[in-house]
C-alpha cells in the first residue's frame, strides 16, 4: 500500500513552519536567551529549545527557514547592549532589535 499521500499531508506546511520558529526566536529574545543562526547558541544546536515540529528539521533545512525570515525581515541579526557582535536573533520590534537587551546570564550556553 503506497502511504506517500500520507507523509505529504502530514509535513508541516513551511509557512507554518516558518511562523514557528519567528516565534521561538522572539520568545528567545524577550526571556534573554536568544538563539544565534550558528555556533553553540544556533538554532541547530539549540534545537531542544524549538517547538517539537521544528526539532526534527535538518540543520539545512532550520538554516533555510532562517534565511527566508531574514530576507522577509520577519528576523534580523541585533547586538545585545554593550556589544559589538552582531549575531543574536530577534524580531524587529523586540528587545534585541530595539537595543535595550542583554543576554541573560547562564542563558546562551551548549545543550548537554
Amino acid at each position: 500500500m503506497d502511504h506517500s499521500r500520507d507523509v505529504l499531508t502530514s509535513a508541516p506546511d513551511t509557512g507554518d513552519l516558518l511562523a514557528a520558529l519567528v516565534n521561538a526566536v522572539r520568545v528567545g529574545a524577550e526571556n534573554g536567551s536568544p538563539f544565534m543562526r550558528t555556533g553553540t547558541n544556533g538554532l541547530y544546536t539549540q534545537r531542544s529549545r524549538l517547538p517539537e515540529h521544528l526539532q526534527n528539521l535538518s540543520r539545512a533545512k532550520l538554516d533555510e527557514l532562517a534565511q527566508e525570515a531574514l530576507n522577509l525581515r520577519q528576523i534580523m541579526a541585533c547586538r545585545s547592549m554593550g556589544s559589538t557582535s552582531y549575531g543574536w536573533l530577534d524580531v524587529p520590534d523586540g528587545p534585541f532589535a530595539l537595543g535595550i537587551s542583554r543576554v541573560a546570564p547562564g542563558a546562551a550556553r551548549p545543550v548537554e
